[in-house]
């Protein structure tokens, strides 16, 4: 007995355990960024003569603050990151993928900004990338990688599922509809045999 309901929630079974899987662990990898030391700057100063200094910042400082700082560029990644997150949720892959794409090379050009030795005033520049930075490129590289996976899995079901739909096989077309239960449907062999019994009561 075919079973295409009982196929199709399998499917978004799977699709469902998939993107939930890929949300957590791009949230946990976000989250751990935000509590881990990320960068450190260095820059110079004329208020008491001239002289460097270096500053450590978390992920969330980073987070927060980075917009208003030297580093907006690498910072509007988080710009692309959060709709991409909510289209993954949304099972809007392609999306997802694109902008989340779009965030990891943006996270990428941090290094432009990675300098060593005196900066002069009132410049500022990153002297140091810690685990927090890599967390977060990691959160941003596996949401862009995930939601290609995922459009992936569901054109290639959805390929698999329309060559065995019923809709597309004229025996079936009149024991099937969409909103139909599993107990609904007829299997391929006992509609045969009711138009053999139908044929012979005919002669």
């Amino acid at each position: 007995m075919v079973d295409f309901d009982l196929k199709q929630g399998k499917r978004w079974s799977a699709d469902s355990v998939g993107r939930g899987s890929i949300a957590v662990i791009v949230g946990l990898l976000f989250l751990c960024a935000c509590f881990t030391p990320s960068v450190r700057t260095l820059g110079a100063s004329y208020s008491v003569g001239f002289f460097d200094y270096t500053t450590d910042h978390i992920g969330l400082s980073a987070f927060l603050f980075g917009w208003c700082s030297a580093f907006l560029i690498p910072w509007l990644a988080n710009l692309f990151f959060i709709p991409a997150y909510v289209l993954l949720l949304r099972r809007k892959y392609l999306w997802a993928a694109a902008l989340a794409t779009c965030a990891f090379f943006l996270g990428l050009t941090v290094w432009l900004f990675k300098k060593e030795g005196i900066v002069i005033p009132p410049k500022t520049a990153l002297r140091d990338l810690y685990l927090g930075y890599y967390l977060w490129q990691a959160s941003l590289g596996f949401l862009a990688a995930g939601s290609v996976v995922l459009q992936a899995y569901t054109l290639l079901h959805r390929r698999a599922f329309d060559a065995v739909s019923p809709q597309s096989d004229p025996q079936f077309s009149s024991h099937w509809s969409p909103t139909a239960s599993p107990s609904d449907f007829t299997s391929r062999s006992n509609v045969e045999e009711e138009r053999e019994k139908s044929n012979m009561q005919d002669c």
